[in-house]
C-alpha cells in the first residue's frame, strides 16, 4: 500500500438505474486502518455504494479511488486490494468448501505456490477446517457465511467490504463475525461495512455515514452523533434519517 491517510476516496458519486437514483452526489473518505460503517434504511444506497467501491458496478458520475487507484480506470488493480463479502449467498451448493475457495483463489490470482497454504489458513480462521471437504449444500447458514468471509480474505486484501455482515445470523454467529472484524482491524486491514443494526455500528465502527435516499445525511463517530443530538445513537439515527437534522 502506498503511504496515504485515506485508503478510499469517494467524490461526487452518483448512480442511476434508469429513472431511479440510487446515489446522489455522495462524497466521503475512509482512512487506512479504520472501520467505516454505512447506515441507512433499505433503499438508502448502501449496497450500491459498496458495489461501486468493489468494482462490481460502474458509477453514473463522480470518482472513486482505492489506494489512489481509480475503480473505473483500473478495476483489476483495485480487485487485488479489495475483498468483497456480499449480503446474499451465491455459492455453488454442489461444490465443497475447499473447492469454492480454490475457485476464488483463481479469481483473485493467488500464486499457485501459495494457494493450499492460504486456503488452509482462512479455513482455520473461520473454524471450518474440519468441514472443508463437505458440500456447501450441507452447510448451515452460518457456515455458508463463514466460507464467504474466508473467500474474501484469501488474497490478504487491504480493504474488506462487508455488505450486511450479520444479516440473518444467530446471536452466537453474529458475535463471532464481530470478532472476525476486530481481528482484521488488529492485522491492519481497513473495513467498510453496511449494517441495519445500530449496536453493530456502535460496537465496530470508528465512524459511520448515515445514508438517506441516496444522499449522505451525516458522517461522524457513533459517540459524536449521539452527543450532537443529545440522545441515544438509535434516536439520533432516526432523527437524521427523518430529515430533521442538517448534516
Amino acid at each position: 500500500m502506498t503511504e496515504r491517510d485515506q485508503l478510499v476516496e469517494v467524490a461526487n458519486l452518483s448512480k442511476r438505474y434508469g429513472t431511479t437514483t440510487a446515489l446522489d452526489d455522495v462524497s466521503l473518505s475512509v482512512d487506512a486502518g479504520e472501520a467505516f460503517g454505512l447506515l441507512g434504511p433499505n433503499g438508502a444506497g448502501k449496497s450500491t455504494l459498496m458495489k461501486v467501491v468493489a468494482t462490481l458496478t460502474e458509477s453514473t458520475a463522480g470518482r472513486v479511488t482505492v489506494d489512489g487507484i481509480d475503480v473505473t480506470d483500473c478495476p483489476d488493480d483495485v480487485r487485488t486490494r479489495v475483498g468483497y463479502i456480499p449480503q446474499e449467498t451465491a455459492l455453488d451448493h454442489w461444490l465443497t468448501g475447499r473447492q469454492v475457495l480454490s475457485l476464488f483463489a483463481d479469481m483473485y490470482k493467488v500464486p499457485v505456490s501459495e494457494r493450499d497454504h492460504r486456503i488452509e489458513r482462512v479455513l482455520n480462521r473461520v473454524d471450518l477446517l474440519d468441514r472443508a471437504d463437505e458440500r456447501i449444500a450441507g452447510y448451515s447458514g452460518g457456515m455458508k457465511r463463514r466460507i464467504e468471509i474466508a473467500a474474501g480474505l484469501l488474497h490478504d486484501p487491504q480493504l474488506v467490504v462487508f455488505d450486511e455482515p450479520t444479516l440473518g445470523l444467530d446471536p452466537a454467529m453474529r458475535r463471532q463475525t464481530w470478532e472476525y472484524v476486530r481481528e482484521l482491524r488488529a492485522a491492519g486491514a481497513t473495513v467498510l461495512l453496511s449494517t441495519h443494526y445500530l449496536d453493530e455500528a456502535a460496537e465496530l465502527c470508528d465512524r459511520v455515514a448515515v445514508l438517506s435516499e441516496g444522499q449522505i445525511a451525516a458522517v461522524d463517530s457513533p459517540d459524536a452523533l449521539k452527543e450532537r443530538h443529545d440522545d441515544s445513537f438509535g434516536d439520533a439515527f432516526k432523527t437524521i434519517t427523518a430529515g430533521e437534522v442538517v448534516a
